[in-house]
Order: C-alpha cells, then sequence, then structure tokens
C-alpha cells in the first residue's frame, strides 16, 4: 500500500497504508505519514482528527485533546463535511465521537452538549 499512496492522492490507500503501518507497529512512520497530510490538506477536519485517534491510542492524551480541538476548528457549517469527516476509519465509530466530546468537554453527554451534537 505504500506504493499506492504515494503514487495518489486517494485516501482510501492513505487508509489501508495507515492500517499496514498500525500493524507492524510502525509508529514514528504513522505521525509523519499523517502529519504530511495534514500539510497537504490543511483545511481537512478528517486528517486531524487522524492523528488525535492516533497521539490517544499512544496514550498521548493532550496531543491529541489538541488535533481534536484542531478538527472541530477546521470543520464548517456543512452538514456534507462533517459527515465525510465523520465516515473515514477509525472516525465512523460512535466510540470516537463520544472520545472527542469527552476529551473537549469532560462530563458532557454527546447527545445533550450542544459542542457535541453531530
Amino acid at each position: 500500500y505504500e506504493k499506492l499512496y504515494k503514487s495518489s492522492d486517494s485516501r482510501i490507500y492513505f487508509d489501508y497504508y495507515i492500517r499496514c503501518l498500525t500493524e507492524l507497529e510502525e509508529f514514528t512512520t504513522i505521525e509523519k505519514v499523517i502529519k504530511k497530510q495534514i500539510k497537504k490538506n490543511p483545511n481537512d477536519a478528517s486528517y486531524y482528527v487522524e492523528l488525535g485517534y492516533f497521539f490517544k491510542s499512544q496514550g498521548k492524551v493532550d496531543e491529541g485533546k489538541t488535533q481534536y480541538e484542531q478538527a472541530l476548528n477546521k470543520l464548517s457549517p456543512s452538514k456534507s463535511q462533517i459527515i465525510n469527516t465523520n465516515l473515514q476509519p477509525p472516525r465512523n465509530s460512535l466510540v470516537l465521537r463520544a472520545s472527542l466530546c469527552y476529551f473537549l468537554h469532560p462530563g458532557s453527554s454527546l447527545f445533550s452538549s450542544s459542542s457535541c451534537r453531530w
């Protein structure tokens, strides 16, 4: 998937490449690849969520929270952008959305906090 990812701007190849790197425990490479995508696509909130999820999975909760906040700041009121951001793996889970709300608004509910409504 590395060759496919590097030869294309396809989000699908990016996702599969990240999955492969995760299985291989190539965590330094994962961080670099995601940050490179953020540089190439600074207004795409999904890459900030990807990096936040990565940091959270590495136990770097504060860095993860910062990236989730960046993602929220990048989202426009466009429903399609919010939907697309949440459809990308691993962002398609209710657990991740709840985590986002938990880290950004401790004690709030996914369904009660106005900033956590999806």
